[in-house]
């Protein structure tokens, strides 16, 4: 019998992500959704921390675009109302840009370090 493969660790999802992001392929597939979601997901910081005391914060972001565009499993660290208000937001994208070779049937991991100053 096979058992599920456990779910990977939030660590785990970004180093895949990342290492992802440094092949030509992966390099190209982000700059594409860049294009079409950069202003949107640059615009969410300031949105999500619009209500917040903090004036720096870094937080990591972690995401699977699946082969309909949709961004799923969105997670962030640290939580706190701010990341978790940006993970919502970034959870209702969709990207339209091509799909990476390879990836036209599964999900796209997905990487994003922020570093905030209001």
């Amino acid at each position: 019998a096979c058992s599920p493969k456990p779910a990977a660790t939030f660590a785990e999802r970004a180093a895949q992500a990342q290492a992802l992001e440094n092949t030509p392929v992966g390099m190209a597939y982000i700059t594409d959704v860049l294009k079409e979601h950069g202003e949107s997901i640059n615009r969410f910081a300031g949105e999500c921390y619009a209500g917040s005391p903090l004036k720096k914060d870094t937080f990591t972001l972690v995401a699977d675009i699946d082969p309909q565009g949709n961004f799923e499993n969105v997670d962030v660290q640290p939580d706190s109302a701010p990341t978790r208000c940006y993970a919502l937001k970034i959870d209702k994208l969709q990207v339209k840009a091509n799909r990476p070779v390879g990836y036209s049937d599964k999900p796209f991991p997905l990487v994003f370090n922020f570093n905030y100053n209001k």
